[in-house]
């Protein structure tokens, strides 16, 4: 009999590079606006993002990926950068963020 634990897929690693396909499209949309300005680094350890909009700085965030909030963490910077500028909400894929 097989180890039904190792069919199952992974579901925290599926949910978070689903975030992490949102965030970067959300940061993508946010500029080609031209009113902001930022960068996004992802490696296999962490996703950093940066927003600024006219030399401010709107958002830094720092998510580690083996944090166990990371999940949350990634959900509340899409939700963040839905507020700066609404029209990325249209990227959502399945309501997750």
């Amino acid at each position: 009999m097989a180890n039904t634990a190792q069919q199952l897929p992974d579901v925290r690693q599926s949910t978070l590079n689903d975030l992490i396909e949102q965030a970067s499209n959300h940061h993508a949309a946010l500029l080609r606006t031209r009113q902001f300005t930022g960068q996004i680094l992802i490696d296999e350890y962490a996703f950093r993002i940066k927003i600024e909009e006219d030399d401010a700085v709107l958002l830094v965030r720092n998510v580690e990926f083996d944090d166990p909030l990371a999940i949350s963490r990634m959900t509340s910077i899409i939700r963040t950068m839905q507020q700066l500028m609404p029209a990325t909400a249209a990227f959502t894929v399945g309501g997750a963020a």
